[in-house]
């Protein structure tokens, strides 16, 4: 494995719209999955961070928080294999504290949605660290921890998973990006 260079729409500013940028994705650590995105899902939350309703963000920062995908790489430790088709979860469970007790991982206290559980990113642009917003589902491909992907069969037409997803949680959905077999 190595890192790869792709292209993905990188925030740099709350007054403009994200411009693809030529991004360095690392490789996928201990307990890490590198995906292919196949899929990303447009929603309400980031949509309101590229508008700056939230200014507190840091920047520079890959937005998008849920997608389908295809395993591309592991590092070690991992069960999930390449190849495996997944959907990616923005706040996994630790299945330890309080919060994910109560079957609510987006209230954990000690997860942040811009770093890796580490306190790295594995997203630069030159010598410079690009944020995570989640699971960063708008560039080609993804490195997130391990639990974020949700193994689910290959049968379910990827391009499809995150629209039904997405309309089962009730949440709203804004529009889906579909990448080519290229990443592009």
């Amino acid at each position: 494995m190595t890192d790869m260079e792709v292209l993905a729409p990188v925030l740099r500013s709350f007054t403009e719209p994200p411009a693809l940028e030529s991004i360095t994705v690392g490789e996928p650590r201990a307990g890490e999955v590198r995906v292919r995105m196949v899929a990303a899902g447009v929603c309400h939350n980031c949509l309101a961070v590229e508008q700056g309703l939230y200014p507190d963000m840091p920047l520079p920062m890959i937005l998008g928080d849920e997608g389908a995908d295809v395993v591309d790489a592991v590092g070690p430790g991992c069960a999930l294999l390449p190849g495996d088709h997944v959907t990616l979860s923005w706040a996994p469970s630790c299945k330890k504290c309080l919060m994910c007790a109560k079957h609510r991982p987006a209230l954990r206290e000690d997860a942040s949605p811009f770093y890796m559980n580490d306190g790295t990113s594995r997203y630069s642009g030159g010598d410079e660290p690009v944020m995570h917003f989640g699971s960063s589902t708008y560039s080609p491909y993804v490195v997130v921890a391990e639990n974020m992907a949700v193994r689910i069969t290959s049968r379910v037409p990827l391009d499809q998973i995150n629209e039904s997803s997405e309309a089962l949680a009730g949440k709203e959905l804004r529009g889906v990006i579909l990448f080519s077999e290229d990443g592009a």
